[in-house]
């Protein structure tokens, strides 16, 4: 927690899923200045408590780091599901802020998460997070799981931080392009 004498500055949410069924959870964090004149800032919380399905699979997964623009950065891992997981391995991603996407391309025309194709993003697809990678500090990081599920759409506009203005993101009308080769499945 980093706070100044006003309440404002940066908190830190956790929460224990232990004892928790499969499902999904919402709630709300309400902040309240200590100034009475200043409004009161509330957030909305979600929290996953994923099962496990040990036949689940959704095909073969592509599994990219993407920058804000949406470019595929390090390496694509192409991987199968085994024992309801898909487990990957992503390398030579380089020091900077990205968002953890996979899903599938039924169709062959390298973009991810079409209409109809299996997709999901770190944390959630509905709020993906950017990821802090410092590889000299953390060359492996542990813990980015994340859940796969099919979807009707999405586009790297989703994924991409706030533009200031439309015309300098514009929508594009398919799912995300895997912008770097990648190699047969393992």
């Amino acid at each position: 927690m980093n706070v100044d004498a006003d309440g404002l500055g940066e908190y830190l949410l956790s929460v224990d899923r232990s004892g928790l069924t499969e499902g999904a959870y919402n709630a709300t964090a309400r902040f309240v200045p200590v100034d009475a004149g200043t409004n009161a800032v509330t957030v909305s919380i979600t929290m996953q408590v994923p099962g496990s399905n040990p036949d689940a699979d959704a095909g073969l997964h592509y599994v990219i780091i993407v920058d804000s623009a949406g470019n595929t950065v390090g390496t694509v891992d192409v991987v199968a599901a085994a024992n309801g997981e898909y487990n990957f391995l992503l390398s030579d991603v380089p020091a900077g802020s990205y968002r953890l996407v996979g899903g599938s391309d039924m169709d062959d025309d390298s973009f991810l998460c079409d209409a109809g194709e299996a997709c999901g993003a770190y944390r959630t697809l509905d709020v993906p997070e950017f990821i802090e990678v410092d590889p000299t500090i953390m060359p492996n990081m542990p813990g980015l799981d994340f859940v796969s599920e099919f979807r009707a759409v999405i586009s790297a506009a989703m994924l991409a931080e706030p533009a200031s203005d439309s015309a300098s993101n514009p929508t594009p009308t398919s799912g995300l392009r895997i912008t770097k080769p990648y190699e047969s499945p393992r």
